[in-house]
């Protein structure tokens, strides 16, 4: 006969047990010395057995470690170990490197980055955190990136190889934090690899990794603040961990604006499962204290400098992206093309089929809404032109949802399509899809560094080289630019955004751009009066930089020139502003090919180079 004695343990005033293990724990009785019922030995018993006595304890668990303790009950999955966590295995690196070295393979950087090289650049050489010297106007959204853009520019190597690097390390720390929560949400190691292979085919996860941008970054620091929460909604944070979170909220906010609707949400799932598992008022005020402390500690003298250094509390390009149409309607547009360009129709189908078992999971709620909160913004807001880049923050909640509902899946095949259709829509995209919606691809985007053309880059290169000096150049010329970003920056001159996220007027004042297609794209909607150009002495307009050979360089333009429409992105260009001679200049470029440009407010240097040989014709109505 075998007793055994039972004990239940519980965790903090939860119903179910924790996994049990069993030993021995008592001894060998002598065999004439059998056990009673009432306690006592009687010879009638000893020789029919011995009697182990046995008791069932919990496996052992240090205390206050996460990384040890049963994922969510609610998610009814078998908990995962400590080595299981930490170490993801050779298929788990083997993804992440497979990540990391397609993103250097498609590695390129983006105009826009530029944008905020070029405030990063003056930052660094003294000229205040400005686009041109002597303007302030505010026309970045992401401060952290370009205080940290300005580190390679003081100390004078590469910024774009800097934001690189950064991307990369920002990328592997946020595959690395999504293993870990899908680990701690009770996931097996297997499904835990499968949410990696989601992000890693994913092309505008792995593309904007080296984009120069701040998007990886702000996605790693989204992934570290849920890990956290993850980590410790089964228990009460400790300070070292509440102090994390709260750098990690600062750092958030500081680098997206935006960030704070995430953060809000994630600290409000944080607060709800602590406080369903018991938590007192006095523990949810830390977390909620905590997380917000030094976000709002910073952001209180940081708006009120930014209100003093730039004149208004929100940033530029919130006034040059509102051209006072339905933001709505785009919005829905960028999302419908995301889901079918991204082959996410069967996913997400899944989703909504297995929402009954997805809701009661906490895990998977919070992952939900997220990403829900984070879509209604992009709606919102309208959207943005370039590759899904603001879907970018939500992938990572997005991947763990659609691979648990693969998860539950009742059959095997219907798994496979849904993770499958991920995949291959992940990998096709960043091939085949270069302009939907007003949305244009990644295979377009990279036409900036790797086109066989002259690009931005060394067109503005070439400028410097015919106008050296830099802004520091005392009269130096003015350019009129719809790309705002490479050619200003390489070319070190004097530039008036004319599309407005970096100039004030433009932004407030701009004509709006009537578009062929009726849509146009999200911060490409109102452009610079001509007056504006000629009363800010812009000497050429470069526009959307058209090329032309020497042989194509006509006798003369018209306003409907398809060149000079493009030139002007389809905006206005006054007639009656251009003065008595309007002409169309062309720059020689190192290739030998010519870079147009409406030649306004005349100017000694250019003047020069058309008398030994740049070309010119004069632009009619």
């Amino acid at each position: 006969m075998v007793t055994s004695v039972h004990h239940d343990w519980h965790l903090e005033g939860e119903t179910m047990a924790q996994p049990k293990e069993r030993r021995e724990v008592g001894r060998q009785l002598s065999p004439t010395q059998p056990a009673t019922a009432s306690g006592e030995l009687t010879d009638a018993k000893a020789a029919e057995s011995a009697v182990v006595i046995t008791e069932e304890r919990p496996v052992s668990t240090p205390e206050r470690d996460p990384l040890r303790e049963r994922p969510l009950v609610e998610e009814g999955i078998a908990p995962v170990r400590r080595p299981e966590v930490l170490k993801l295995g050779r298929t788990g690196w083997a993804i992440i490197s497979g990540a990391l070295l397609l993103a250097f393979l498609f590695r390129f950087t983006i105009d826009d980055a530029y944008i905020s090289f070029r405030y990063a650049k003056n930052f660094a050489e003294g000229r205040g955190l400005v686009f041109n010297p002597g303007e302030r106007v505010e026309g970045y959204t992401n401060f952290l990136w370009t205080m940290l853009l300005a580190i390679p520019h003081r100390l004078g190597f590469s910024p774009q190889f800097f934001a690189m690097v950064l991307g990369l390390v920002s990328m592997a720390s946020a595959l690395w934090c999504t293993f870990r929560i899908a680990l701690l949400l009770g996931r097996s190691v297997k499904w835990a690899q499968v949410v990696l292979v989601i992000l890693a085919t994913n092309a505008a996860f792995v593309a904007f990794g080296t984009s120069g941008l701040e998007t990886m970054f702000q996605a790693a620091l989204v992934s570290g603040y849920l890990l956290l929460i993850v980590a410790t909604w089964h228990r009460t944070p400790t300070h070292r961990e509440l102090l994390i979170a709260s750098v990690l909220a600062l750092a958030l906010v500081l680098t997206r604006l935006d960030s704070a609707l995430l953060l809000a949400v994630l600290t409000m799932g944080w607060v709800a499962v602590r406080r369903a598992r018991g938590a007192t008022n006095a523990e949810v005020a830390k977390i909620v204290v905590c997380a917000a402390t030094l976000s709002l500690a910073a952001l209180v003298p940081w708006t009120a400098w930014r209100v003093s250094y730039y004149g208004h509390a929100l940033p530029n390009t919130f006034y040059a992206k509102d051209a006072g149409g339905v933001f709505q309607i785009r919005g829905l547009l960028y999302i419908a093309v995301f889901v079918l360009s991204y082959g996410l129709m069967v996913p997400l189908a899944l989703v909504l089929a297995k929402l009954p078992r997805l809701a009661p999971e906490p895990g998977t709620l919070l992952c939900g809404v997220t990403t829900g909160a984070w879509v209604g913004y992009v709606v919102v807001t309208g959207g943005d032109w370039m590759d899904f880049r603001f879907m970018v923050p939500a992938l990572i909640p997005l991947a763990l949802l659609i691979a648990r509902a693969a998860e539950l899946a009742n059959t095997a095949w219907i798994r496979k399509l849904a993770i499958g259709s991920c995949v291959v829509g992940g990998l096709l995209h960043g091939v085949l899809f270069t302009q939907l919606g007003g949305v244009d691809g990644l295979a377009v985007l990279r036409l900036l560094e790797f086109d066989t053309r002259p690009t931005w880059v060394t067109e503005g290169e070439d400028l410097a080289g015919y106008f050296p000096g830099g802004l520091d150049e005392p009269n130096q010329i003015t350019v009129g630019v719809v790309a705002a970003g490479a050619l200003p920056y390489f070319s070190e001159l004097p530039a008036i955004d004319m599309l407005g996220l970096t100039d004030e007027f433009v932004a407030k004042n701009g004509l709006p751009i009537e578009y062929a297609d009726g849509r146009g794209k999200p911060g490409h909607l109102k452009i610079a009066p001509t007056d504006y150009l000629v009363e800010r002495d812009v000497n050429l307009i470069l526009g959307l930089p058209q090329l032309a050979t020497p042989e194509e360089f006509p006798a003369s333009f018209s306003l409907d020139d398809p060149a000079i429409v493009d030139l002007m992105h389809q905006g206005t260009l006054d007639f009656d502003a251009l003065g008595s001679d309007p002409r169309v200049v062309g720059v020689p470029l190192r290739d030998g090919s010519l870079m147009l440009a409406v030649y306004l407010v005349p100017d000694d240097r250019i003047d020069e180079f058309i008398s030994s040989g740049w070309p010119v014709a004069p632009l009619t109505r």
